[in-house]
């Protein structure tokens, strides 16, 4: 899971970020984190499950 944050000062105080998961058959913990459980989902991901948590999160 990335995390994507915008250098416009004014969104990054109200914590507007972005999360993006890159499909890859390697899971780990080292390059990837799972989504806060208190995200919310727009557009097109409105709705639909989120990723399987990786072990030992």
């Amino acid at each position: 899971m990335w995390n994507v944050r915008s250098e416009n000062s004014e969104r990054r105080y109200l914590g507007q970020q972005l999360y993006a998961s890159v499909l890859s058959p390697e899971k780990s913990l080292r390059d990837e984190y799972n989504m806060p459980e208190t995200s919310l989902q727009c557009g097109l991901v409105k709705g639909t499950p989120k990723p399987n948590p990786y072990a030992g999160a």
